[in-house]
């Protein structure tokens, strides 16, 4: 079937936590961070020609709202959502600044849940030195109960993101140095106004 118009929605938080235990951070909202090595536009390009190889070129893509990029020693991870053949997809995507191009190394999605209360999207995998390794987990919030999302690992680097009316998704790396302890996402956690826990996900 031919489909003439696919809605595209991309967004990214990436926060790099420190190495000290029991570190808790909070990411909230941010307007768009500019790099000098890739513009986003660069980003958007990439993807949108990903996903329509992927998908056998059917349709055309409108970019319909993009939050925040920040970059990690040229490397990126964006989460995102699109709707293909009146179904939406959900995903995450590792993207790399190799030279003047801009590499896709991995990309893992699924078809968008939205009757969970938070979507569950996870990845590990090293980074092109093999030098160090990384975490990634992502979701959208779609109980509106939910006003905070708390992600903690077993190493105790634990954090908050502050949602809003506008903003209902997170996404989150770890990066750790290969050979030492392994990074595990221990639970994601779901606090409302008054900061009571009101959903507990154990991975």
């Amino acid at each position: 079937m031919f489909i003439r118009f696919i809605t595209f929605f991309l967004t990214l938080i990436l926060l790099l936590s420190g190495c000290d235990n029991t570190v808790i951070s909070e990411v909230k909202e941010e307007g768009p961070v500019k790099s000098e090595n890739v513009t986003l536009e660069d980003i958007h390009q990439k993807l949108e020609s990903f996903i329509k190889l992927d998908k056998n070129n059917l349709g055309q893509f409108m970019i319909s709202d993009l939050k925040n990029i920040k970059e990690l020693s040229q490397n990126y991870f964006i989460h995102y959502i699109y709707k293909f053949n009146e179904a939406y997809y959900e995903g995450i995507a590792h993207v790399e600044k190799v030279g003047e191009k801009i590499e896709i190394l991995r990309t893992e999605e699924v078809m968008k849940d939205n009757e969970s209360r938070v979507t569950n999207l996870m990845a590990s995998g090293d980074f092109n030195d093999k030098s160090k390794r990384y975490v990634v987990t992502a979701g959208t919030v779609n109980d509106q109960k939910i006003d905070t999302i708390l992600v903690t690992y077993v190493n105790q680097n634990n954090v908050f993101f502050k949602l809003s009316s506008t903003k209902r998704s997170f996404l989150d790396i770890q990066v750790v140095e290969n050979g030492e302890q392994e990074v595990g996402l221990e639970q994601v956690i779901g606090l409302d106004s008054d900061r009571k826990e009101i959903y507990k996900r154990n991975e």
